[in-house]
Protein backbone atom coordinates (compact mmCIF):
# COMPACT_ATOMS: atom_id res chain seq x y z
CA UNK A 1 0.00 0.00 0.00
CA UNK A 2 1.54 3.69 -0.76
CA UNK A 3 2.37 5.28 2.27
CA UNK A 4 2.40 8.85 2.90
CA UNK A 5 6.08 9.00 3.01
CA UNK A 6 6.24 7.00 -0.18
CA UNK A 7 4.36 10.52 -2.04
CA UNK A 8 7.03 12.17 0.23
CA UNK A 9 9.71 10.69 -1.10
CA UNK A 10 8.57 10.87 -4.46
CA UNK A 11 11.43 12.04 -6.73
CA UNK A 12 11.50 13.05 -10.72
CA UNK A 13 14.07 13.06 -12.95
CA UNK A 14 14.50 16.29 -14.97
CA UNK A 15 15.01 16.39 -18.45
CA UNK A 16 15.70 18.66 -21.01
CA UNK A 17 12.94 21.21 -21.06
CA UNK A 18 11.08 19.27 -18.37
CA UNK A 19 7.86 20.41 -16.55
CA UNK A 20 8.15 22.91 -13.61
CA UNK A 21 10.21 21.46 -10.82
CA UNK A 22 7.88 23.89 -8.12
CA UNK A 23 4.20 23.26 -9.33
CA UNK A 24 4.96 19.67 -9.45
CA UNK A 25 6.47 19.99 -5.41
CA UNK A 26 3.23 22.21 -4.55
CA UNK A 27 1.40 19.56 -5.78
CA UNK A 28 2.93 16.73 -4.34
CA UNK A 29 2.97 18.63 -1.15
CA UNK A 30 -0.99 18.69 -1.18
CA UNK A 31 -1.17 15.14 -2.25
CA UNK A 32 1.00 14.18 0.43
CA UNK A 33 -0.70 16.19 2.92
CA UNK A 34 -4.41 14.97 1.49
CA UNK A 35 -3.23 11.31 1.60
CA UNK A 36 -1.46 11.29 5.10
CA UNK A 37 -4.88 12.26 6.77
CA UNK A 38 -6.49 9.87 4.72
CA UNK A 39 -3.78 7.17 6.14
CA UNK A 40 -4.24 8.68 9.96
CA UNK A 41 -8.16 7.92 9.56
CA UNK A 42 -7.77 4.43 8.13
CA UNK A 43 -5.14 3.81 10.98
CA UNK A 44 -7.62 5.18 13.62
CA UNK A 45 -10.54 3.64 12.03
CA UNK A 46 -8.53 0.10 12.05
CA UNK A 47 -7.76 0.66 16.26
CA UNK A 48 -11.24 1.67 17.08
CA UNK A 49 -12.40 -1.82 15.11
CA UNK A 50 -9.32 -4.02 16.45
CA UNK A 51 -11.14 -2.68 20.00
CA UNK A 52 -14.80 -3.17 19.15
CA UNK A 53 -13.97 -7.02 18.53
CA UNK A 54 -11.63 -7.26 21.54
CA UNK A 55 -14.70 -5.77 23.93
CA UNK A 56 -17.12 -7.86 25.05
CA UNK A 57 -20.51 -8.81 23.22
CA UNK A 58 -23.80 -8.13 23.64
CA UNK A 59 -27.23 -7.48 21.54
CA UNK A 60 -26.95 -3.50 22.07
CA UNK A 61 -23.05 -3.78 21.90
CA UNK A 62 -22.82 -5.48 18.90
CA UNK A 63 -25.14 -3.57 17.39
CA UNK A 64 -23.08 -0.60 18.26
CA UNK A 65 -20.35 -2.58 16.76
CA UNK A 66 -21.59 -3.21 13.71
CA UNK A 67 -23.10 0.15 13.29
CA UNK A 68 -19.06 1.52 14.14
CA UNK A 69 -17.97 -1.63 11.70
CA UNK A 70 -20.00 -0.68 8.87
CA UNK A 71 -19.36 3.70 9.18
CA UNK A 72 -15.54 2.79 9.83
CA UNK A 73 -16.09 0.66 6.59
CA UNK A 74 -17.43 3.20 4.91
CA UNK A 75 -15.09 5.90 5.93
CA UNK A 76 -12.16 3.70 4.53
CA UNK A 77 -13.64 2.81 0.99
CA UNK A 78 -14.22 6.67 1.03
CA UNK A 79 -10.60 7.23 1.87
CA UNK A 80 -9.15 4.78 -0.67
CA UNK A 81 -11.84 5.83 -3.29
CA UNK A 82 -10.33 9.77 -2.72
CA UNK A 83 -6.77 8.88 -2.22
CA UNK A 84 -6.98 7.14 -5.77
CA UNK A 85 -8.38 10.19 -7.31
CA UNK A 86 -5.63 12.33 -6.08
CA UNK A 87 -3.05 9.77 -7.29
CA UNK A 88 -5.03 9.23 -10.86
CA UNK A 89 -5.28 12.87 -10.91
CA UNK A 90 -1.59 13.49 -10.15
CA UNK A 91 -0.69 10.97 -12.93
CA UNK A 92 -3.15 12.69 -15.48
CA UNK A 93 -0.63 16.08 -14.67
CA UNK A 94 2.23 14.44 -15.00
CA UNK A 95 1.51 12.75 -18.37
CA UNK A 96 0.53 16.35 -19.52
CA UNK A 97 3.49 18.20 -18.36
CA UNK A 98 5.44 15.55 -19.81
CA UNK A 99 3.78 15.75 -23.16
CA UNK A 100 3.75 19.73 -23.01
CA UNK A 101 7.66 19.49 -22.37
CA UNK A 102 8.30 16.96 -25.48
CA UNK A 103 5.98 18.77 -27.56
CA UNK A 104 8.53 21.79 -26.70
CA UNK A 105 11.51 19.83 -27.32
CA UNK A 106 9.90 18.69 -30.40
CA UNK A 107 9.61 22.65 -31.84
CA UNK A 108 12.91 23.34 -31.07
CA UNK A 109 14.37 20.86 -32.46
CA UNK A 110 12.53 21.61 -35.74
CA UNK A 111 13.68 25.54 -35.08
CA UNK A 112 17.51 24.01 -34.78
CA UNK A 113 17.02 22.15 -38.03
CA UNK A 114 15.48 24.98 -40.00
CA UNK A 115 18.37 27.49 -38.52
CA UNK A 116 21.13 24.83 -39.99
CA UNK A 117 19.22 24.87 -43.21
CA UNK A 118 19.29 28.56 -43.25
CA UNK A 119 23.20 28.56 -42.53
CA UNK A 120 23.89 25.75 -45.33
CA UNK A 121 22.33 28.17 -47.84
CA UNK A 122 24.00 31.02 -46.24
CA UNK A 123 27.70 29.19 -46.74
CA UNK A 124 26.70 28.29 -50.46
CA UNK A 125 25.71 31.74 -51.49
CA UNK A 126 28.78 33.16 -49.74
CA UNK A 127 31.09 30.75 -51.28
CA UNK A 128 29.33 31.81 -54.71
CA UNK A 129 29.95 34.90 -54.21
CA UNK A 130 33.57 35.10 -53.38
CA UNK A 131 34.05 32.64 -56.55
CA UNK A 132 32.25 35.51 -58.16
CA UNK A 133 34.58 38.20 -57.43
CA UNK A 134 37.38 36.11 -57.46
CA UNK A 135 36.52 35.19 -61.46
CA UNK A 136 35.98 39.35 -61.73
CA UNK A 137 39.16 40.14 -60.09
CA UNK A 138 41.34 37.53 -62.35
CA UNK A 139 39.71 39.00 -65.63
CA UNK A 140 40.48 42.42 -64.28
CA UNK A 141 44.09 41.39 -63.61
CA UNK A 142 44.23 39.76 -67.01
CA UNK A 143 43.07 42.90 -69.20
CA UNK A 144 45.70 44.67 -66.83
CA UNK A 145 48.30 42.15 -68.20
CA UNK A 146 46.92 42.27 -71.87
CA UNK A 147 47.07 46.06 -71.53
CA UNK A 148 50.47 46.72 -70.40
CA UNK A 149 51.78 44.10 -73.10
CA UNK A 150 50.03 46.33 -75.77
CA UNK A 151 51.70 49.67 -74.02
CA UNK A 152 55.09 47.69 -73.61
CA UNK A 153 55.42 46.56 -77.06
CA UNK A 154 53.82 50.28 -78.47
CA UNK A 155 56.77 51.33 -76.04
CA UNK A 156 59.43 49.01 -77.60
CA UNK A 157 57.77 49.93 -81.18
CA UNK A 158 58.68 53.57 -80.69
CA UNK A 159 61.69 52.81 -79.08
CA UNK A 160 63.39 50.96 -82.28
CA UNK A 161 61.72 53.52 -84.96
CA UNK A 162 63.57 56.19 -82.88
CA UNK A 163 66.79 54.33 -83.28
CA UNK A 164 65.79 53.54 -87.06
CA UNK A 165 65.36 57.41 -87.94
CA UNK A 166 68.89 58.40 -86.32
Amino acid sequence: MLTPLDIQNAAFHRSFRGYNEQEVDDFLDRVFLEYEQLYRENLELKEQLEKLKAAPSSPAHDLAHLRAAQAATADYEEALRQSSEIIADAKLRAEEMIAQAQQAVAREKKRLEELKQQRRMFKEQFKAMLQTFFHILKESEDELVTDSTIVMRAQVSAGSEEKEQA
